[in-house]
């Protein structure tokens, strides 16, 4: 599969900024969504990304938005056509959600 375009979705604005960073170096184009709202806003929108990265988070306490598993659920089943791969970011320490992850994950901290 020949990967062009990377969308990052992380609430974290440094974890954001530094995985486009990197990928913009490479040479990649990139996209980001700072929730999983906005990346289904963006997607809906017409952005067919080759790989989502996605930093696997809870929605915190007081705050309404969609869930990392609702999130999940319309990805499979909005590209079911031509899913992207994805590839997940997970903090040092969290476990893997009680729900089977298909694709590659890579824990934070992690060296940019």
């Amino acid at each position: 599969m020949h990967v062009s375009f990377v969308f990052v979705i992380s609430r974290d604005a440094r974890t954001r900024g530094s995985v486009v960073s990197y990928a913009i170096d490479r040479g990649y184009d990139t996209a980001l969504a700072a929730s999983y709202d906005d990346a289904m806003e963006s997607l809906r929108n017409g952005t067919r990304p080759d790989v989502i990265v996605v930093d696997v988070q809870g929605v915190p306490r007081g705050e309404t938005g969609t869930s990392f598993t609702a999130f999940s659920q319309w990805l499979e089943t909005t590209f079911r056509d031509r899913p992207p791969a994805v590839t997940y970011l997970l903090r040092k320490g969290t476990r893997r959600p009680a729900f089977r992850i298909e694709g590659p994950v890579i824990k934070k901290p992690f060296p940019l």
